[in-house]
């Protein structure tokens, strides 16, 4: 659990050095850097079967691609399946990390580099903010939650492979779009994200109770997605168009009081 939460931590740091030094759209490095992680995932045990490292069992490291790692103890699998009375120790994880992601934003000066830094990176450079800094250093701890999630992910289903939680990355980019955060940076709550994120899950269960397809779901989950944008732009021209409506008015009656 250690070395898989060194490893987020670093993954997530690398990602931040390369967002920070370079001008690609964060997006874009992130979605590459999922593959290439996937990718190495995918083709470590192949690897390492190649290299000659032994295991147990004829099929070797490439067999726990399809099958995956079983026969976890039962003290590692209470953080996904576990409760502390009737509160599931998951929810209980995921309370904790959204207060603590909630404290740094709004009670702390690093939550406001992170704003300034979305609304202009540049601007935040010459207002003195440590911007490479900030950048891997919210990385990092980003890194750090999804190697969490990997683990309680893990020991609910108990058991490990490449690509558990792969399909969840529609289900992430939707919960955070619908809960307030803007793709072009500089806005964002982690309360709105944690509601949508219940919302967006007791959706999906309850079109599967409704008995719903599983392969349609996505389908709606991602028309979610697109109308939560849309409404967002939508939104956004409606109140430029006022603002510079008000604008207007205002600059016509200062000239109509002057003369």
């Amino acid at each position: 659990m250690g070395l898989a939460l060194l490893v987020g931590l670093g993954a997530g740091a690398f990602n931040g050095s390369v967002i920070a030094r370079t001008d690609v759209n964060p997006l874009v490095i992130t979605l590459a850097m999922l593959f290439f992680y996937a990718g190495v995932a995918t083709g470590l045990p192949t690897l390492l079967d190649m290299m000659g490292f032994a295991v147990a069992g004829a099929g070797g490291f490439e067999a726990y691609q399809y099958e995956g790692i079983t026969g976890l103890p039962k003290s590692f699998t209470w953080i996904g399946t576990g409760a502390l009375g009737w509160v599931p120790v998951p929810l209980i994880l995921t309370l904790v990390i959204a207060a603590a992601a909630t404290f740094a934003m709004h009670r702390t000066r690093f939550g406001r580099f992170l704003k300034l830094i979305g609304v202009s990176a540049e601007v935040a450079r010459f207002t003195g903010v440590p911007v490479t800094r900030t950048l891997v250093t919210v990385y990092a701890l980003n890194g750090l939650a999804c190697a969490v999630a990997g683990l309680v992910l893990t020991a609910y289903f108990t058991s490990a492979r490449s690509d558990l939680g792969a399909e969840a990355l529609l289900n992430i980019i939707t919960a955070v779009v619908l809960g307030g955060s803007s793709i072009y940076g500089g806005q964002g709550s982690v309360l709105g994200t944690f509601l949508a994120g219940l919302v967006l899950g007791y959706l999906r269960q309850g079109l599967l109770a409704l008995g719903v397809s599983s392969d349609v779901v996505p389908v709606i989950v991602g028309g979610l997605l697109i109308g939560s944008v849309a409404l967002r732009i939508g939104t956004g021209a409606l109140a430029a168009r006022r603002a510079n409506r008000a604008a207007y008015e205002a600059e016509r009656a200062a000239v109509g009081g002057n003369g």
